[in-house]
This record gives C-alpha cells, sequence and structure tokens, in this order.
C-alpha cells in the first residue's frame, strides 16, 4: 500500500492511500494506458499551484469561496438535498378535545377529511335550552360524535343526514360548552362544512315560538293544539273530530269528487283519513247521519281488487253487506255509506261527497 499526499484547489490536502494493483486491475484505470510512472500508475491530476498533484473531486465550491466539503459544517459546502416524498397537508382542526377549534355564533364552518383516521374537534357553547340539530354537507361521508363538557359522549351517528352526511338531534342544556368530533366514516376523505342550529322550538312547552300556529304545554291532539303544534281550528265547512289521537276534521259544505276531496285534505296539511279498528270506525257513523256520505282514503285505483289508502295503511275493513261489488265495473273509491249505516261501500270516484280529512 503507498501513501501519496496530494494538496487540493482551495488549500485542503487530501491523503490518499493507494492500493497496490494486481494483474488486470489496471483495466479499471480511467486511462488504461496511464499506469507508467515509476510506480505503474499515473493519475492523471493536473498540477497544483506548487507543483505538486492534485484530486478535483467535482465537488461544487463552499458558499465561502474555500474549497470543498470535509464533513463538517453547512458552510463548507454547498449540499442538494434528496427528495423526500410528498408533504403531508398540515390539518385544519385539532385532534383533540384540548385543541378543538372553537366556534363562533354562526356555527357553521369548513373542514377537510384529509386522509384516513383524521378527525377534527370543535367547540361550542348552546345559547339556550332546547334542542339542537348538528350535521355536515357536502360529498364527504362523514361520521359526528357530540361530547358533552366532561368529555362524556351524547350521541353519534353516521349517515342520518343527506347524501351520508352525519346527523345529530339532541336536547342540550342552555349556556353550556359541548363538543364536536367529525372524522371519515368508511373510507370518506375530502371536504365538508360542519352546522350546528338551534335551540329549536319544542312544541308542548308552553311557549309560542317561530314555526308554531300554537302551543298549549302538551302533545296531545283533538284540543285545539295538535302534538305538531298546529291550530286543530276546523276550516269553514268543516267541524273537529274530537279525542281521536290526531287531528281529524269532517268537511261537508263543499261536496268533492274523491280526488278533489285528497287534494283539500292535502291543503290542510293532511290526507283523506284512513280508519284502524272498529272503535275508531264507531267515531264516524253520527257524522254519516247528519252529513250524508264521506269519502275515506281508502281506494283501488292502481289494481282492482287491491285497496290502499292514500295515507297510513291499515288491514281494519268494515264492508256493508254486498260489498265491494265494482257496480257498472267502475267503482274504485271507498264511502262511508249513509244507506248502510256507514257500512263501506265502493263507489265510482266522480260522485260528490263530503269528505274526512286527517293529520
Amino acid at each position: 500500500m503507498l501513501c501519496l499526499s496530494f494538496t487540493l484547489i482551495g488549500a485542503c490536502t487530501v491523503n490518499v492511500q493507494a492500493p497496490v494493483l494486481g494483474e488486470g486491475d489496471v483495466a479499471h484505470a480511467t486511462d488504461a494506458g496511464a499506469a507508467r510512472d515509476s510506480l505503474g500508475l499515473d493519475w492523471g491530476l493536473p498540477p497544483a499551484r506548487d507543483g505538486s498533484a492534485s484530486v478535483d473531486l467535482g465537488l461544487p465550491p463552499a458558499p465561502d469561496g474555500g474549497g470543498v466539503a470535509d464533513g463538517g459544517s453547512p458552510g463548507d459546502a454547498s449540499i442538494i438535498a434528496q427528495d423526500a416524498g410528498p408533504v403531508e397537508p398540515q390539518d385544519d382542526h385539532g385532534d383533540t378535545i384540548e385543541t378543538a377549534t372553537l366556534l363562533d355564533d354562526g356555527r357553521r364552518v369548513d373542514g377537510i377529511i384529509e386522509r384516513n383516521g383524521d378527525g377534527d374537534y370543535f367547540r361550542f357553547r348552546t345559547t339556550g335550552e332546547g334542542v339542537y340539530a348538528i350535521y355536515t354537507t357536502g360529498d364527504t361521508n362523514t361520521f359526528c360524535t357530540l361530547y358533552a363538557a366532561d368529555g362524556a359522549m351524547i350521541s353519534s351517528n353516521n349517515d342520518g343526514g343527506e347524501r351520508r352526511n352525519c346527523r345529530i338531534e339532541e336536547s342540550l342544556d342552555g349556556d353550556s360548552i359541548y363538543y364536536v368530533h367529525v372524522r371519515e366514516n368508511r373510507n370518506g376523505t375530502g371536504a365538508y362544512t360542519l352546522v350546528i342550529e338551534g335551540p329549536m322550538e319544542i312544541c308542548g312547552d308552553g311557549r309560542l315560538t317561530a314555526g308554531e300556529e300554537c302551543d298549549d304545554g302538551n302533545e296531545r291532539n283533538g284540543d285545539g293544539c295538535d302534538r305538531e303544534c298546529r291550530d286543530e281550528s276546523a276550516p269553514d265547512g268543516c267541524e273537529n273530530v274530537d279525542d281521536r289521537g290526531r287531528a281529524t276534521i269532517v268537511c261537508y259544505a263543499d261536496r268533492l269528487i274523491w280526488s278533489a276531496a285528497k287534494t283539500a285534505c292535502e291543503a290542510w296539511d293532511g290526507t283523506l283519513v284512513t280508519i284502524t279498528s272498529r272503535r275508531d270506525h264507531d267515531r264516524f257513523p253520527a257524522f254519516v247521519r247528519r252529513r250524508g256520505s264521506l269519502w275515506i282514503g281508502l281506494n283501488d285505483l292502481e289494481r282492482e281488487g287491491r285497496y290502499q289508502w292514500v295515507g297510513r295503511n291499515s288491514d281494519y275493513r268494515n264492508w256493508a253487506g254486498g260489498e265491494p261489488n265494482n257496480w257498472g265495473g267502475d267503482e274504485d273509491c271507498i264511502m262511508l255509506r249513509r244507506e248502510a249505516d256507514s257500512g263501506w261501500n265502493d263507489q265510482g270516484c266522480n260522485a260528490e261527497l263530503g269528505y274526512i280529512c286527517e293529520r
């Protein structure tokens, strides 16, 4: 082994230990004809400024104009960094309750599920006691969880909203802190908008709020204010059916064909009545005796002999004797027939009768 000392450009010195070449090693030299000095090697090095041999390692000059880097401080040479791969997107909201994003009074904020397993926490304060709706919008499949101020879970949901969005509706205390966690559901990544609405009006709390026609402090029908806080006062030409469990009116001032009666009930935000039992049926004969035959919601317009209701479903039937008979081949709508003591009769749908609505 031969030790050679070379002076590098920039006043750096490099000690090179040249191996003793064996037979055939010369073939690996840069210039195969260069091994011809007294040691059998010619490195082809340009002379240093002092006449000695020098080595050019092909490194760029240091920023300060000095020599090549020697592995020391960054100022000794310029180092080109290798590509470290894609940079992870910065998380837009906190990943824990402690770092939750505080929502302002608008309670509406945009977020992004950056990757599978990502989740965002939000903190909000209720303005009053009542029901709050907490949900996301957008195309991202989300899963939401609601927490109390102490971190106890209250409820969660994944697809209760539109288009795979989460939706939670809960009755919350007033002037209290709550947290919402929004995360991906079934590899659902992408953008979303979190919305918190409330307090919403509560029907039956005795306080008239926006969207309520009335509020009598209960959720009973048949007492003038129904369970959805709508006024049960009967329209002109109609009268209430009391104590039925749902708002029900009998209308007789305008005698209508069956389809027009159906439309009139829908304008009242209801449907033609569905009768569910003998006890339910027995509420109506007194109206039939006083007002005449009345349309109900049963019909076989879609398929002859297959009877169905326009509103709620019911298997109960109370046919009059010999009915239904489809007399004349065109009786597809059902009425409570006065002549049959309110027994049910199929009738041509263009007959003009009173009708019964429920909602």
